[in-house]
């Protein structure tokens, strides 16, 4: 089948145009949660289901391991931290579509919604577990990933029109994702991070890292979420620890261990992007540790029987401004920023706010993404997490003022503040 360049062009204008929307709802909901320092509920999904079995292997089906595992992380929630509100999207063998899973995680106002698979890839050697965020692949593997898992709308009715007509296998439609700005990225990544901790050093197994892709399942969440791949069905090993008992148990209490230490972390600080302001607070720690390899001879210790601390740096604003070359003006039509002053890194003798429009784990290519949408963009590096901002003032009042302009464009943009060069909580700043 022939495609003309201006036929393809229109279908991406129109699916970044959808997306934009539905990013605005997500940032809505988000602005609704109620601030506070606590950490309520949490929604489990156990991937496929029903008439969906998600991947095969020789004898097991991802469908029946990934709900085994889903209830088991629930126990060890329900025993160990009983306060907490446990949300499954499914407890039996169902088909849920991927919407309604969004929509159930929303409802229930989660603090973190942990979405639980299990892997496939042609070749039979490949290993590991693997647990990714929201956001743009950056390498053929991880859409690949994204696909297998967004295809289970096919078996959705009408899916063409209720996905505004996403295609999970034809590679432009993940294009919409470099739009897409995460206001929950740093809390995602500091989850997965934890999980993929916990799967090494408590369970042994290969870890592949944390990754970014463009899963609908999470596209549409307000909160912190994350898709957990606990390993591969074509691989015999695998497949075989995955089905087992010991393999299950170990897993879940894995995941449960990870929750536990993200939700110690999320209470001992202050909620953040709340009505446009982000606290400063709540970066992803730097980096995973090489935690030692060897399953823990109980869930609780390592092989050797050595509790292991991971270690953190302190995340600090380290970019540089942007030259008059790395700059891209907008072209007629497009989006402009709200602000005239000069793209600078923060100064060290005053305060400063910015708004920040869109977060990656990897670097934004000059002329792509938030480059396409802003006159003028600045990029720093804080922890392994690339922001990028549009807007510059060194009043509140100001940078306010300019937020619903930028908001026209990337509805959950929010404002961000520096003091001495450094990231600071914007309320401290207008104290």
């Amino acid at each position: 089948m022939q495609f003309s360049f201006n036929s393809i062009f229109s279908r991406l204008a129109y699916l970044g145009a959808v997306l934009l929307i539905g990013i605005g709802a997500v940032s809505d909901a988000a602005a609704q949660k109620e601030s506070r320092g606590s950490f309520r509920t949490v929604v489990l999904d156990p991937g496929h289901g029903g008439k969906d079995p998600g991947a095969l292997g020789k004898t097991a089906k991802e469908k029946d391991i990934v709900l085994a595992v889903a209830l088991k992380v629930g126990e060890y929630l329900k025993k160990e931290m009983p306060d907490l509100n446990l949300v499954y999207t499914r407890n039996t063998d169902v088909f849920v579509p991927l919407d309604e899973r969004a929509e159930i995680a929303n409802k229930a106002k989660a603090d973190l919604f942990v979405s639980i698979h299990a892997n496939w890839i042609s070749n039979p050697k490949i290993q590991g577990t693997e647990t990714f965020v929201l956001g743009l692949h950056r390498s053929e593997e991880n859409l690949e990933v994204a696909k297998k898992e967004n295809s289970v709308i096919i078996l959705e009715d009408d899916y063409s029109t209720k996905y505004e007509g996403f295609d999970p296998n034809q590679t432009e439609s993940y294009i919409i994702f470099e739009l897409m700005q995460n206001v929950y990225l740093d809390q995602s990544i500091e989850a997965a991070s934890a999980i993929q901790q916990q799967f090494e050093k408590r369970v042994g197994r290969h870890n592949r890292g944390v990754k970014q892709a463009g899963f609908l399942v999470l596209r549409k969440t307000a909160m912190p979420g994350i898709l957990v791949e606990l390993g591969f069905l074509s691989n015999q090993d695998e497949e075989k620890f995955m089905m087992s008992e010991e393999g299950q148990t170990y897993l879940a209490s894995a995941i449960f261990r990870a929750i536990r230490d993200y939700k110690n972390r999320f209470e001992a600080r202050s909620n953040v992007n709340v009505n446009g302001v982000d606290s400063g607070k709540g970066q992803s720690a730097k980096g995973q540790d090489r935690a030692q390899q060897g399953k823990g001879q109980d869930k609780g210790q390592t092989a050797s029987g050595k509790e292991q601390t991971s270690t953190s740096t302190q995340s600090q604003a380290t970019g540089q401004p942007l030259t008059s070359a790395g700059a891209q003006s907008a072209d007629k039509g497009k989006a402009e920023s709200a602000t005239t002053a000069t793209v600078q890194a923060p100064s060290t003798d005053k305060i400063e706010f910015r708004i920040q429009v869109a977060a990656s784990t990897t670097r934004i290519k000059e002329g792509t993404g938030p480059y396409k949408l802003f006159k003028e963009v600045w990029e720093y590096k804080e922890g392994n997490i690339y922001k990028y901002t549009t807007g510059y003032s060194t009043t509140y009042d100001q940078i306010a003022a300019q937020l619903p302009e930028v908001r026209k464009v990337v509805p959950d943009s929010f404002i961000i503040g520096f003091k001495n060069g450094e990231k600071v909580p914007v309320s401290s700043l207008r104290q």
